[in-house]
């Protein structure tokens, strides 16, 4: 029999998959139970098996501890989770879509993927509900529509000249060292924007953003998501961008730089630098899990909102933590204690608590990408 850990995370991987005892139908409880008299050597084992009934389990945890397994370990793992979503005869979005990402993290090729799929099919199990049919034809028409000839997206338009950012060593000594909440906001207030992209001027799309620096010629250049400002319209229509400021300052911005390959996009602002100044950028280097860390956005268009947590996770390409981001907050800084810019928020679930964020790492990364696009 495989080593504990190994069918620990079999376990493990089938909890994400259903997440919840109160998701869990009436089958899936019973055949996590089977699992466990499958897995489990001994009641104490058993017993370790029970206690992650009660843990609150991320899917993107399990995948990356999956992906880290040996391919015939990351087939079982698969099969395994397979068994456990289609005992109640019928896979829900849900359930489809965990099951999608575990293939990509198993190593799993998608023709093997749908023939189990389809062989599921044929002992019964419900794949697709009549709405899930509807809702696949729906998405279908809207990307096509999205991606016709028709459709545009953005161009960056660079002015061409550097821009000067605040890195920890050319930055002033902590200006905020061990700050308290209320200080960190007022101190990185400023440095704050939400943006809004407009649509033949009306508002249509939104995110957050902070002043990354500025140049020789005085303009401000703001920090945000790649993902915020590539919206496609239709050909005809403009697309333009704005930004809000604290005490509803109100400009227009330049898209001016968006990078190949990372989540992360430059937006150019005629405004007064001394009025709002640019975050220094902490690297990496140095950040622990269990640092106090907030995220400061604009989610569902309540503008500067502030929320705290803890650093959960130091990934390979992005920090986890537990602080409150939700739509509208994409694109806003993640700060240390002392009000410096260690990450750029990207994506969040408020509902399961935790979100993520590019390390500032890479926005040096994308600023030499911009160098050479010059």
């Amino acid at each position: 029999m495989e080593p504990l850990a190994v069918r620990l995370l079999v376990y493990k991987a089938c909890l994400a998959a259903v997440w919840s005892d109160d998701a869990m139908s009436a089958e899936e409880r019973k055949h996590l139970a089977s699992l466990i008299e499958q897995l489990a050597e001994g009641e104490e084992e058993r017993a370790v098996f029970r206690q992650h009934s009660l843990a609150e389990l991320t899917p993107h945890l399990v995948l990356e501890q999956v992906a880290a397994l040996p391919e015939p370990e990351r087939r079982a793992v698969f099969e395994r989770c397979l068994a456990v979503l289609a005992a109640d005869k019928r896979l829900d979005s849900s359930d489809r879509r965990f099951l999608w990402e575990l293939r990509a993290a198993c190593g799993v090729g998608r023709v093997d993927t749908w023939r189990r799929l389809w062989a599921l099919r044929g002992e019964g199990v419900r794949l697709f509900g009549p709405r899930a049919v509807a809702r696949a034809l729906l998405l279908s028409l809207v990307a096509l529509w999205a991606l016709s000839p028709g459709r545009v997206a953005p161009k960056a338009l660079p002015s061409g000249r550097e821009v000067r950012i605040r890195t920890p060593d050319a930055a002033p000594e902590a200006a905020g060292a061990g700050l308290q909440p209320e200080l960190v906001y007022r101190f990185v207030e400023a440095s704050f924007a939400t943006v809004e992209v407009l649509v033949d001027g009306q508002r249509r799309f939104g995110g957050s953003a902070s002043v990354l620096g500025d140049d020789e010629a005085g303009e401000l250049y703001l920090l945000t998501n790649r993902h915020v400002v590539k919206q496609r319209v239709s050909k005809g229509s403009t697309l333009t961008f704005r930004v809000r400021f604290p005490k509803d300052e109100v400009r227009p911005a330049v898209l001016d730089f968006m990078s190949k390959d990372k989540d992360l996009a430059v937006l150019r602002v005629a405004a007064p630098a001394g009025d709002h100044p640019a975050l220094t950028l902490r690297p990496r280097a140095g950040l622990a899990v269990g640092q106090r860390v907030y995220a400061l956005g604009s989610p569902h268009g309540l503008e500067a909102t502030l929320t705290g947590g803890l650093i959960s996770a130091l990934r390979e390409k992005s920090l986890q933590t537990d602080a409150t981001v939700d739509h509208g907050s994409s694109g806003g800084p993640l700060l240390d204690a002392e009000g410096r810019l260690c990450g750029v928020v990207t994506e969040g679930n408020a509902k399961k608590n935790y979100s993520f964020a590019i390390y500032a790492d890479a926005v040096l990364e994308a600023l030499a990408e911009r160098r050479g696009k010059r």
